[in-house]
């Protein structure tokens, strides 16, 4: 190790990448934990990272603190973010369920945004902003009581100056950098594009600017308030993908949200948001993600005559209302909140179940079998020892069998408010389909007849 490092404890590996190896340390003499970014010198183009680390200062922008040479090439002492990336948030937060809040949302890209606004004023482009370089800490311990993050942009081994830092402060003070020039300084014989996950379209031809840098924050953004990103799979893929395929905007946003993220993922960089700043003034007006349920409408149906008079069915035992009637082999099945009764082809009414309490109610398509799952309405927690029923739909007595099916814990997942039908889909399966209404997306989970999960799917 060099004498330069030796006063430094290296504690554990914390990350790695192709062309460099993070590691949490600790300074011998002061017992404060660091960051040390041992990098190799692998790149098509040489790294400027030491030089572009040394003329940024900024709360949102990692700290440098010391540079080492080394025979391999050069370690970077940087200051050590306790919270970890932004990716590993997500990853611990982000679920179909859970999303990021919309003021943590706004605070965390705010600093990106912060951040990013001192990089491009000082004439650079970053080139690689993803959520793998975005670093989290509680800045004082105010943040850290209220459990606020603090971001600060890292990694800036693909950065480049875009322009000279010199140039007269007039120029400077606009905050905007020509795109041109900036296009004309990268060239188009660069191939490190970074990731192409949160790559602009234009970054695909070898061509950038501080504008495919917001592009990149626009997937980050689109990421944490929709809980996915725009495009994924294979380079060639998201190339094509990046450069000729819309985003989709679920009808849920709000105008404001879908024109925040129509503008900073548009395909043409002169119609995006030209600074950080802009961006910044549009996110910190968002009030809203989703627009509010609507109320269900209501329509007259007109009265129509048939040609036959009507012969009524006999309802002896049907004392609810009708929620649903289910078409089986034997006749139809007519589901109330509390019993499952049989209209057999000849017209003749059976009742086949009684519930004591509301229960959502799937019948096999051959007509063999049935399953009931309570409701709960009434409670505000599901309570463990609750129990379904499985049982035969069979007017033989001697063939007439009933089981209860123990919840288990995937069954008792939202059984008061979120849940949309519940389907047999086979002799032997059936499905819960539910909905989100915070990540507007549907969950289909499959089950077997007495409970057991096999799988599920997410749609929007």
């Amino acid at each position: 190790m060099p004498a330069q490092l030796a006063d430094y404890r290296l504690l554990a590996l914390v990350g790695q990448g192709q062309f460099a190896q993070v590691y949490c340390a600790a300074k011998r003499s002061t017992r404060r934990l660091v960051e040390i970014k041992k990098i190799r010198h692998a790149r098509i183009q040489p790294s400027q990272e030491q030089a572009i680390l040394g003329q940024l200062k900024h709360p949102n922008i990692v700290g440098i603190q010391a540079t080492v040479e080394t025979s391999s090439g050069y370690s970077l002492v940087l200051e050590y973010c306790e919270a970890g990336t932004l990716r590993s948030h997500l990853n611990a937060t982000l679920t179909p369920l859970n999303r990021l809040s919309l003021s943590e949302t706004k605070s965390i890209i705010g600093d990106i945004l912060s951040g990013l606004d001192h990089i491009h004023q000082k004439g650079i482009i970053h080139g690689d902003l993803k959520p793998e370089n975005i670093l989290l800490t509680y800045d004082s311990k105010a943040l850290k009581r209220s459990g606020q993050l603090q971001a600060k942009i890292s990694d800036f081994g693909s950065a480049q100056f875009i322009f000279n830092v010199q140039a007269d402060s007039s120029e400077r003070n606009t905050h905007v950098v020509d795109t041109r020039i900036a296009d004309t300084r990268q060239g188009k014989n660069n191939q490190e594009i970074g990731s192409p996950t949160y790559a602009a379209p234009e970054r695909f031809n070898g061509v950038s600017s501080p504008v495919s840098d917001l592009y990149a924050v626009g997937v980050m953004l689109y990421e944490l308030l929709l809980g996915d990103r725009p495009f994924s799979g294979a380079p060639e893929a998201l190339r094509q993908a990046h450069q000729t395929q819309p985003i989709s905007l679920p009808a849920t946003l709000t105008s404001s949200t879908r024109q925040l993220l129509s503008t900073a993922l548009h395909k043409d960089p002169r119609q995006r948001f030209q600074t950080a700043s802009d961006m910044q003034q549009q996110l910190n007006q968002l009030s809203a993600i989703f627009l509010p349920p609507q109320k269900e409408k209501t329509t007259t149906v007109p009265i129509s005559a048939f040609p036959q008079s009507l012969i009524p069915i006999p309802s002896n035992g049907i004392t609810a209302p009708i929620e649903s009637l289910i078409k089986i082999p034997q006749g139809c099945c007519i589901i109330t909140a509390h019993s499952l009764h049989v209209l057999t082809r000849k017209r003749k009414l059976m009742s086949m179940a009684r519930f004591e309490q509301p229960c959502w109610v799937s019948v096999s398509p051959n007509g063999r079998w049935f399953s009931a799952l309570p409701k709960q309405e009434n409670l505000e927690t599901p309570q463990r020892d609750t129990q379904g029923m499985i049982g035969a739909l069979s007017h033989h007595s001697g063939h007439q069998w009933r089981r209860s099916i123990q919840l288990t814990s995937r069954l008792l997942t939202a059984l008061q408010t979120d849940i949309v039908q519940v389907v047999a889909i086979d002799s032997r399966h059936l499905v819960r389909i539910r909905r989100v209404q915070s990540s507007a997306k549907s969950i289909f989970e499959f089950f077997t007849r007495t409970g057991t999960f096999v799988g599920e799917l997410y749609l929007n």
